[in-house]
Protein backbone atom coordinates (compact mmCIF):
# COMPACT_ATOMS: atom_id res chain seq x y z
CA UNK A 1 0.00 0.00 0.00
CA UNK A 2 1.39 3.37 -0.95
CA UNK A 3 0.29 6.88 -1.81
CA UNK A 4 1.10 7.87 -5.42
CA UNK A 5 2.48 11.26 -4.39
CA UNK A 6 5.02 9.51 -2.18
CA UNK A 7 6.21 6.80 -4.55
CA UNK A 8 5.29 8.08 -8.00
CA UNK A 9 8.78 9.39 -8.73
CA UNK A 10 12.11 7.65 -8.36
CA UNK A 11 10.92 4.32 -6.98
CA UNK A 12 11.14 1.14 -9.05
CA UNK A 13 8.53 -1.43 -8.14
CA UNK A 14 8.98 -3.89 -11.00
CA UNK A 15 10.36 -6.44 -8.52
CA UNK A 16 7.60 -5.80 -6.01
CA UNK A 17 4.56 -6.92 -7.95
CA UNK A 18 2.52 -6.43 -11.07
CA UNK A 19 -0.92 -5.34 -9.86
CA UNK A 20 -2.02 -1.93 -8.65
CA UNK A 21 -5.52 -1.33 -7.32
CA UNK A 22 -6.73 2.25 -7.09
CA UNK A 23 -9.41 2.40 -4.41
CA UNK A 24 -9.87 6.13 -4.97
CA UNK A 25 -8.92 7.61 -8.35
CA UNK A 26 -7.47 11.11 -8.35
CA UNK A 27 -7.62 14.04 -10.73
CA UNK A 28 -3.82 14.24 -11.17
CA UNK A 29 -2.87 12.54 -14.45
CA UNK A 30 0.88 12.86 -13.80
CA UNK A 31 0.70 11.04 -10.45
CA UNK A 32 -1.61 8.41 -11.91
CA UNK A 33 0.69 7.68 -14.85
CA UNK A 34 3.93 7.91 -12.87
CA UNK A 35 2.71 5.55 -10.17
CA UNK A 36 1.38 3.02 -12.68
CA UNK A 37 4.63 3.18 -14.63
CA UNK A 38 6.58 2.22 -11.50
CA UNK A 39 5.23 -1.31 -12.07
CA UNK A 40 5.11 -1.40 -15.85
CA UNK A 41 8.74 -0.87 -16.80
CA UNK A 42 11.79 -2.61 -18.17
CA UNK A 43 12.76 -5.50 -15.93
CA UNK A 44 9.19 -6.42 -14.99
CA UNK A 45 9.25 -10.16 -14.37
CA UNK A 46 5.53 -10.75 -14.76
CA UNK A 47 4.05 -11.16 -18.22
CA UNK A 48 1.42 -8.50 -17.60
CA UNK A 49 0.89 -5.51 -15.39
CA UNK A 50 -2.66 -4.90 -14.19
CA UNK A 51 -4.02 -1.50 -13.18
CA UNK A 52 -7.44 -1.76 -11.55
CA UNK A 53 -9.65 1.17 -10.59
CA UNK A 54 -12.48 0.57 -8.11
CA UNK A 55 -15.23 2.93 -9.22
CA UNK A 56 -18.86 2.82 -8.09
CA UNK A 57 -21.60 4.00 -10.41
CA UNK A 58 -23.05 7.42 -9.74
CA UNK A 59 -20.10 8.62 -7.64
CA UNK A 60 -17.48 11.32 -7.89
CA UNK A 61 -14.99 8.58 -8.79
CA UNK A 62 -16.68 8.36 -12.20
CA UNK A 63 -16.04 12.08 -12.63
CA UNK A 64 -12.39 11.60 -11.65
CA UNK A 65 -11.95 8.80 -14.19
CA UNK A 66 -13.58 10.91 -16.91
CA UNK A 67 -11.28 13.82 -16.04
CA UNK A 68 -8.21 11.55 -16.23
CA UNK A 69 -9.29 10.25 -19.65
CA UNK A 70 -9.86 13.79 -20.95
CA UNK A 71 -6.47 14.91 -19.67
CA UNK A 72 -4.77 11.87 -21.22
CA UNK A 73 -6.57 12.46 -24.54
CA UNK A 74 -5.44 16.09 -24.59
CA UNK A 75 -1.88 15.16 -23.70
CA UNK A 76 -1.78 12.44 -26.37
CA UNK A 77 -3.15 14.85 -29.00
CA UNK A 78 -0.49 17.40 -28.10
CA UNK A 79 2.30 14.80 -28.33
CA UNK A 80 0.98 13.60 -31.71
CA UNK A 81 1.01 17.19 -33.00
CA UNK A 82 4.59 17.70 -31.78
CA UNK A 83 5.72 14.44 -33.41
CA UNK A 84 4.05 15.44 -36.69
CA UNK A 85 5.75 18.84 -36.60
CA UNK A 86 9.14 17.28 -35.88
CA UNK A 87 8.68 14.82 -38.72
CA UNK A 88 7.77 17.67 -41.06
CA UNK A 89 10.96 19.56 -40.15
CA UNK A 90 13.11 16.43 -40.46
CA UNK A 91 11.64 15.71 -43.90
CA UNK A 92 12.44 19.28 -44.98
CA UNK A 93 16.10 18.83 -44.01
CA UNK A 94 16.61 15.81 -46.27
Amino acid sequence: MAHPAGVGHGLNLQDGGHIVVWYGPMYDLELDEQFNDRLHRQGQRSATTSVIYLVAEGTVEQDAMAALREKADGQNAMMAAIRARLKKYRDMEV
